[in-house]
C-alpha cells in the first residue's frame, strides 16, 4: 500500500475520509492532503459531500502505473452522490467534472487513476500522479436530517392507541372551557 491514511475534514460539517492508494509500481515519495472546496467549483445543484482529498505519488519506477483508491466515509453517501475529478483546463480555470468509472457502495468510493491518464492531473507518462478529487452529493440532500423512518400505521394497536390519545385530547378540549 502506497497510501493508508485518514485525511482530516477541512471545514465544520464536513467528514475526515480514510484514503487508501495501492499500486504494484514502487514510488520514491507519496503524499496526501485535504483542502476546502470553494462553494463556486461544483456544478449548480451540487454540494460538496468532502473537502477536497488530493494525493500524489511521485518519482515511481514504472511510467504509465495504474493506482486503485478507496475512499472511506464514517457513514453512507446519499444517494446519486458522485466524485468529482478537479482540475486544470489549458485556460488556467478550474474544471470539475465526474469520474463516472467511479463506484459507490455504502461508505466506500472506489476508482482508478493511471499515470498519463485522463484522471492524472498533469496527463504526462512521466511516472508520478497527481490527483485531486472532491465527493460530491446533490444539494436537495441536507446531510442533517436523517433518513426517515417508516411509522406502522396498519397494526390494530397502534391504530387503537392513536384513537384512544385522540379520545383523551378531545374529551380534555371540552373541559376547559366550562371551567371559564
Amino acid at each position: 500500500m502506497l497510501i493508508d491514511t485518514q485525511v482530516n475534514a477541512p471545514a465544520p460539517g464536513l467528514p475526515a475520509i480514510g484514503l487508501h492508494v495501492e499500486s504494484l509500481a514502487k514510488c520514491q515519495r507519496a503524499t496526501s492532503h485535504g483542502g476546502v472546496v470553494p462553494a463556486d467549483i461544483l456544478p449548480k445543484g451540487w454540494s460538496a459531500a468532502s473537502g477536497l482529498i488530493a494525493f500524489s505519488l511521485l518519482d515511481c519506477d514504472s511510467p504509465g502505473f495504474k493506482a486503485d483508491i478507496a475512499l472511506t466515509l464514517p457513514t453512507p453517501l446519499p444517494a446519486g452522490s458522485k466524485l468529482m475529478k478537479i482540475s486544470r483546463g489549458t485556460d488556467g480555470k478550474t474544471r470539475v467534472s465526474e469520474i463516472a468509472t467511479a463506484t459507490i457502495t455504502g461508505n466506500v468510493v472506489r476508482y482508478s487513476v493511471t499515470d498519463g491518464g485522463e484522471l492524472d492531473e498533469d496527463g504526462q507518462v512521466n511516472a508520478s500522479m497527481v490527483d485531486p478529487v472532491v465527493l460530491a452529493r446533490p444539494a436537495s440532500v441536507d446531510p442533517t436530517v436523517p433518513d426517515v423512518q417508516s411509522v406502522p400505521v396498519n397494526n390494530p394497536l397502534v391504530l387503537s392507541l392513536a384513537a384512544l390519545l385522540m379520545a383523551v385530547c378531545a374529551a380534555a378540549i371540552p373541559n376547559r372551557r366550562r371551567r371559564r
